[in-house]
């Protein structure tokens, strides 16, 4: 009889390990929320949680090699497996990965723009610097002597932590490469310098027209007057371009000429001295209207004003605000800096006063409320607390976002 129990057992124990617990653990998807600390900037849309890349913006003087950073903000409970704060070293991707019921691969890297520059009297255009070859080359006109030959402006590193050997005023003969040792964060960089002789004197780097207005970029003598002039195709005036409203730097120039007519041709000449570039002729592009672009129809619900109605963003009219309500008055947001920014020659661009539509525009509206209502942003959950006070709701055309004013 005791052997009999003794089989039994053996058999229930059996079993009870065959059963196969087929309940499968919640998905919990983990993410890098924030990452504070000094010498850079990490913004919500620096979190790329589709990849799972997180792109920190050091400041120019910050020490890539040595990062501090106070806090990695992570979803609660997950565990990773670096610390979540310290001194890296950024020259390379940190990897982390985060871990609860699953696994998460994110990796954190590092974006520094050191500003760098290389000037000489009389320069054509702006010098070519290679950071990845260390090499920095600008051109002179035919005839200048490269062994007496002044350099206006150098930067090659950080501004005010770096060093460089020989000094600036030392460098004046440059019939053939010059070295330069650059040194910041105790690290030295030798750079080479060339000085060589075009025989051009000025052109069109790129010319560019919108619906309103007209980028326009150029290479001249750094020693010479620089401008551009414009007209309506047909016409015999030239129009000057205000000289506040070019961007020098060296013999490299821009300016972005304002308050065209869309669909119109003109013609554009950039000059250095008394040389003069052929005509550049371009037309300006059509100005789409958005329907309802004007915030011309509203939808009123529940005290809150939305400039769109209740069948669509832009749509056929539903209900109209009662005039009890408060509303929003919009106002245009005018700036003349082009989408393809990072793309252009020269990175010097200046705000103006205008605005424009490219092929890919999405509405940019600044909202001003004239109302006894606060002016500051409020949440819609503010809202609700207060609801007397009506909160305008913009979803921007092809876009997701909502923004609150």
């Amino acid at each position: 009889m005791k052997h009999l129990r003794h089989i039994l057992i053996g058999i229930l124990l059996l079993l009870t390990s065959c059963i196969e617990n087929s309940i499968p653990y919640p998905v919990v998807t983990l993410q890098i929320l924030g990452v504070e600390g000094e010498g850079f900037t990490c913004a919500p849309e620096d979190i790329n949680t589709q990849e799972r890349i997180v792109t920190l913006h050091l400041d120019e003087q910050t020490d890539i090699s040595n990062v501090k950073i106070d806090k990695i903000s992570v979803t609660e409970n997950a565990r990773s497996s670096k610390p979540l704060s310290g001194t890296f070293d950024l020259r390379t991707p940190l990897y982390i990965t985060l871990s609860f019921y699953q696994d998460y691969e994110w990796t954190i890297v590092a974006d520094q723009q050191i500003e760098r520059y290389f000037e000489v009297e009389s320069q054509i255009g702006a010098a070519e610097i290679d950071v990845d070859q260390l090499t920095a080359k600008a051109y002179v006109p035919e005839g200048t002597d490269l062994s007496d030959l002044k350099v206006t402006r150098l930067k090659l590193g950080p501004a005010d932590i770096t060093t460089m050997t020989p000094p600036i005023d030392e460098l004046t003969s440059f019939e053939s490469v010059r070295y330069v040792y650059v040194t910041y964060h105790g690290f030295e960089e030798k750079w080479s310098l060339y000085v060589e002789v075009t025989d051009t004197k000025i052109r069109f780097t790129q010319v560019d027209a919108w619906s309103g207005v007209i980028w326009a970029y150029a290479e001249g003598n750094s020693a010479a007057e620089l401008g551009f002039r414009y007209r309506k195709t047909g016409e015999e005036t030239w129009i000057e371009v205000d000289k506040e409203q070019i961007n020098i730097s060296g013999g490299a120039f821009d300016t972005c000429i304002t308050g065209l007519t869309p669909e119109t041709q003109y013609e554009v000449v950039a000059y250095s001295g008394s040389d003069e570039t052929e005509v550049a002729s371009v037309t300006t592009e059509a100005a789409p209207q958005l329907p309802n672009g004007g915030f011309e129809e509203w939808e009123t619900i529940d005290k809150v004003v939305y400039p769109y109605l209740a069948d669509g963003i832009f749509g056929t009219p539903a209900t109209r605000a009662p005039a009890s309500a408060t509303l929003l008055r919009p106002t245009r947001l005018r700036t003349c800096v082009p989408a393809h920014r990072a793309s252009m020659p020269h990175s010097s661009h200046r705000n103006s006063q205008v605005w424009s539509v490219s092929p890919n525009w999405q509405p940019e509206i600044s909202l001003r409320e004239y109302s006894t209502a606060s002016a500051t942003s409020r949440t819609a959950s503010s809202a609700s607390d207060n609801p007397s006070k009506p909160v305008l709701r913009l979803c921007t055309a092809g876009s997701n976002t909502t923004r609150e004013c």
